[in-house]
């Protein structure tokens, strides 16, 4: 089955192309410091532990789906705002599948 680009499968890492980079690490913090709220914070919101969340900030783990969505309803963002730090080209609020 071929996929039509931009959505290859042929991953390079992490990467689908320089429109697509999962820069999930850095949004988080990012989002973090802009809401001025600590790891600690976040973590006890979210249901987690403080580590969880540095290590996902120090690139050293990835949430799971679960976590990710309360991550993102938490700081009133989408997945794709989360993950990619912008809404992808090609992908608009009005896309349906």
């Amino acid at each position: 089955m071929k996929f039509p680009k931009p959505w290859s499968f042929d991953f390079n890492g992490f990467e689908y192309d320089e429109n697509h980079k999962i820069d999930f690490a850095n949004q988080l913090k990012r989002l973090r410091k802009l809401h001025n709220i600590s790891c600690e914070q976040l973590a006890y919101a979210i249901h987690t532990a403080k580590c969880t969340i540095v290590n996902y900030e120090n690139h050293n783990n990835r949430p799971n789906l679960e976590t990710a969505c309360r991550i993102a309803v938490f700081f009133g963002v989408t997945l794709d705002e989360l993950v990619f730090g912008h809404i992808p080209d090609g992908i608009s609020e009005n896309t349906k599948i």
